[in-house]
This record gives C-alpha cells, sequence and structure tokens, in this order.
C-alpha cells in the first residue's frame, strides 16, 4: 500500500492482496490463485511478473504464465516449464504474444 500511495499507482488498482490473505506463503499458489479468482480471471489467461524462484513457482502452481524480472536466482533454482518466459523489457509486447488481455 505505501510503495503504491508513494508512486502515484494506487488508484490504478481495485484491491490488493498479501502474503497474510492466504493460509500458506509462497511457493504455494495461495496468493496468486485468490488474486486471478478475486479479479474472475483465467489461470492460463493471466501473466505474473515475479522476481523470486518461490515466486514463480506459486505462480505456475496457480496456473499462471510467468515472466522473471531481477531475479537473483539462479537458472537452475527455477523450474523448467514452459510457462517461465523469461526476463522481459516489454511486459506488454509479452501480453500481446501470449494472447493475453491488457
Amino acid at each position: 500500500e505505501l510503495l503504491l500511495a508513494r508512486v502515484g499507482g494506487r488508484e490504478r488498482f481495485e484491491g490488493g492482496v498479501a502474503a497474510e490473505d492466504g493460509a500458506l506463503g509462497k511457493p504455494a499458489p495461495d496468493v496468486y490463485a485468490r488474486v486471478i479468482a478475486r479479479g474472475g480471471a483465467l489461470p492460463e489467461r493471466t501473466l505474473v511478473v515475479e522476481d523470486s524462484a518461490a515466486g514463480v513457482q506459486a505462480a505456475l502452481a496457480a496456473g499462471a504464465h510467468v515472466a522473471l524480472v531481477r531475479s537473483a536466482a539462479p537458472a537452475s533454482a527455477l523450474p523448467r516449464d514452459a510457462r517461465v518466459r523469461g526476463a522481459f523489457a516489454d511486459l506488454a509486447a509479452l501480453a500481446d504474444a501470449l494472447g493475453l488481455p491488457r
């Protein structure tokens, strides 16, 4: 909440989900599953932007596609899954390539 308020991004989101909103933290899919359900989206039509190996595992377990950005995690720590899309400078182009809505 504080970060979104500081960068002027709070008005762009209807709500948020935090680790406290799920029974288990990452790498469990609880938080991402809740966000996807709350947004009325399908997991296979969802793109998660993550920066950690545990977050990638959580997003994949929730059924989403993942763009990994700014990660210090070694590639060997990440799951080998076709939905892990690597790091991308232009997430809009990635969403278009995956056929995801923006």
